[in-house]
């Protein structure tokens, strides 16, 4: 069981990194952030020196947890292809389950839809691990015949399906009325995250197949 929130100062930071990743760092209200954390206004001045002090302290936090994410231990014991569905299994996750620390994949993907000063920080300092990782396994997938830029496009392919339903999910539930993502019922959204998560996998795991096919048969890189 996880440790209860005690402090002022940590009450602030978990409020505040579930309403920025709500709202963007823009349209977040201290007032809907102190009232979430249960605290008075000025202790975000008292704590953080306001708020663009406490965005960054909110970023710091995700970044003391963003490693168990790109270690993903259990990965180096599964093949390539089985390495690329847990990545996209763990980031759809990450950007839609609800509660602790699930708002900290929210929040790197608002910062990468409407980027403040702190993008380049984001970038290096979480956002980048992923990427190398999901580059290494992509190559793995694709084999040594495909060039370094395919496997970066495809790379960049397979984050863009993740984050379409994130960003376009109101678009995609009017669309596609039938992919509606379930908000309220914890275990039905938990069967759309992986149903999302394995047509992904499935259909990128397919094009990387074609792409390692037509390297094979030209003899060189594709």
């Amino acid at each position: 069981m996880a440790p209860s929130i005690t402090t002022t100062h940590d009450r602030l930071l978990e409020a505040a990194g579930e309403v920025f990743a709500d709202a963007g760092f823009r349209e977040a209200r201290i007032r809907d952030i102190c009232a979430r954390a249960g605290a008075n206004i000025a202790a975000v001045n008292y704590h953080f020196g306001g708020k663009e002090g406490l965005y960054r302290a909110v970023l710091e936090h995700a970044e003391c947890h963003a490693g168990g994410a790109v270690a993903l231990d259990a990965m180096a014991r599964l093949d390539p292809e089985d390495q690329l569905r847990a990545f996209v299994r763990g980031f759809m996750a990450r950007m839609f389950e609800q509660g602790k620390p699930a708002w900290q994949g929210k929040l790197m993907v608002r910062e990468m839809a409407d980027p403040t000063e702190a993008l380049d920080r984001v970038v290096e300092r979480i956002i980048r691990p992923h990427w190398e990782l999901l580059v290494e396994i992509v190559a793995r997938v694709a084999g040594p015949g495909v060039d370094r830029e395919s496997v970066e496009l495809c790379a960049a392919s397979v984050i863009g399906q993740c984050v379409l339903y994130r960003n376009c999910g109101p678009i995609i539930d009017r669309l596609s009325p039938g992919h509606r993502q379930a908000r309220n019922d914890r275990e039905a959204a938990q069967a759309t995250i992986e149903r999302t998560a394995r047509h992904i996998a499935d259909f990128s795991l397919g094009a990387l197949a074609a792409m390692r096919a037509r390297a094979r048969a030209d003899g060189g890189p594709a």
